[in-house]
């Protein structure tokens, strides 16, 4: 969905809008941007007080909730509140796949974070090129419901195989 969400900013773009059509297009990359980036400050008690396996569940929940609102946005208000949420799904997924790996240590550890660098480079590489084969043949909201389903069928994984859950102390 990456490559599609300027193109579906620019459609969504209402001239009566205060701001350039170019400062507009980048609004909802940038909520989401914004929302990952802050996720850490703002979840970290509920980390703590819920742990890692519960909070992971939650991060993929609320990107399932994000992506199916992008899909089902008809407005780029809409369609930039809707990324602020996958935003907040996203950082508290990249927070608590980094709190489980640097459980381990050593070979597993350093395989751990390879394997979450790897999974992100080739997930965004090969939905690039899916998405935009799907996004020509389709429409481009079929991209988000299709993501959402996809991070769906990755909760359900989440809770029937990650059984080690992290209890963070205090001074986390």
């Amino acid at each position: 969905t990456s490559v599609i969400i300027p193109i579906m900013s620019e459609r969504m773009y209402d001239p009566s809008l205060p701001i350039p059509v170019e400062i507009a297009t980048a609004l909802p990359t940038s909520a989401q941007a914004l929302a990952t980036a802050l996720t850490g400050f703002a979840f970290k008690s509920l980390i703590v007080r819920w742990g890692n396996r519960q909070s992971f569940r939650f991060g993929i929940l609320l990107h399932v909730v994000g992506l199916t609102l992008c899909g089902l946005s008809g407005s780029l208000i809409t369609f930039t509140l809707a990324m602020f949420v996958v935003g907040v799904g996203m950082g508290v997924n990249a927070i608590c796949l980094n709190t489980y790996v640097s459980a381990y240590e050593g070979n597993e550890q350093v395989r751990g974070f390879a394997l979450i660098t790897t999974g992100t480079f080739a997930g965004t590489n090969c939905g690039i090129i899916i998405g935009t084969m799907l996004a020509e043949e389709f429409n481009y909201a079929i991209l988000f419901f299709l993501s959402a389903l996809l991070a769906a069928v990755l909760l359900v994984v989440v809770s029937v195989i990650y059984r080690k859950d992290l209890r963070l102390g205090e001074d986390a």
